[in-house]
């Protein structure tokens, strides 16, 4: 009788050790009493087109997940690689901010939720190539006495992607093979806090005041970053040729933009400018593009020069002797 006992009593005791094994694990519960301690689930998701099936595997790599508290105060256990769906931390208000396919430094000093950044690389003057295809999550979140919180986040793009052809009227130069494509004054940051929030079809400026830290809430919102155009950045640059069409096509991407971003696009070849240098925002303004109320900012642009004139339009949108925004 006395072995059958301690068999029950080991029976029952292994899986309450494993239970207490994987609670002190789980980052962020910093107390010494377990009962301080309580549990929040997250979903994780990435829809496309705003619906449908949950694609975050599909485009996002990699994941780093940072937890600040109430007072916007980065927890310390934190950042962590991967996607927790289930975290200990005591009772209180949080924000949870996760960044997908992340590349962009963050710089040290200020590790507040209203201070930190994603950046290029301090002292990067040119980027070559293409840049990161960002992702990023938010939302705020309570943890209370009793059960455990459930929160979505969806991801949504953190990056732009402009895709380019340019093509001449008539008399396009000849290929010296040295040609390449210069965007200046992209934004060279973005901020851990939104920009704008997107909930259906409403959009709206963040503030901090529309965190409202449920304990339970299924819903789905979007939150985007807020891009940085106030600073000094790097030129970005993608070398490129003619193709047999008599055509230059490149492709940037870069943090999103905001509707300042100046963008600044320029052609060279055979050691000289070979299309004046053009503002881009003027092109999205005057195309009536809000780009800080954009889910997804894809642009595919056609660029004919036309002597000392240059014109943009939306792919496929106009024929050429129709135009879109003349430079």
């Amino acid at each position: 009788m006395r072995l059958k006992k301690n068999k029950i009593l080991t029976k029952i005791a292994t899986p309450l050790c494993v239970a207490i094994i994987l609670v002190i694990l789980l980052p962020g519960c910093m107390h010494d009493s377990l009962e301080e301690c309580h549990g929040i689930r997250v979903s994780y998701r990435y829809f496309r087109d705003g619906a449908g099936n949950n694609l975050l595997g599909n485009y996002i790599r990699t994941t780093e997940v940072f937890i600040f508290d109430y007072d916007g105060k980065l927890l310390p256990d934190y950042p962590i690689n991967g996607l927790p769906s289930e975290l200990e931390l005591p009772i209180g208000n949080y924000t949870i901010v996760v960044w997908g396919n992340r590349a962009a430094s963050i710089p040290g000093g200020n590790m507040s939720k209203s201070g930190m950044l994603l950046k290029t690389k301090d002292g990067e003057t040119e980027i070559k190539n293409a840049g990161d295809r960002l992702y990023y999550g938010y939302r705020s979140f309570s943890v209370g006495e009793n059960g455990m919180t459930h929160i979505n986040v969806d991801m949504v793009h953190a990056h732009a992607v402009m895709s380019l052809t340019i093509r001449w009227k008539s008399n396009p130069p000849e290929n010296t093979g040295d040609f390449y494509l210069s965007l200046q004054e992209a934004p060279p940051a973005s901020s851990f806090l939104p920009g704008t929030i997107s909930k259906g079809l409403k959009w709206d400026v963040y503030s901090p005041g529309t965190d409202t830290y449920p304990q339970a809430d299924l819903s789905s919102v979007s939150y985007f970053p807020k891009a940085i155009d106030n600073m000094t950045g790097p030129v970005y640059r993608q070398d490129t040729h003619i193709n047999v069409d008599k055509n230059v096509k490149a492709t940037f991407i870069t943090f999103r933009y905001s509707n300042t971003s100046p963008l600044i696009l320029s052609l060279y070849g055979g050691g000289r400018l070979l299309m004046k240098e053009i503002a881009l925002e003027r092109f999205f303004r005057e195309s009536g593009i809000n780009l800080e109320n954009n889910t997804r900012q894809e642009f595919d642009l056609d660029v004919l020069i036309d002597g000392d004139k240059v014109e943009v339009s939306l792919a496929g949108e106009n024929d050429w002797d129709e135009g879109g925004v003349v430079f």
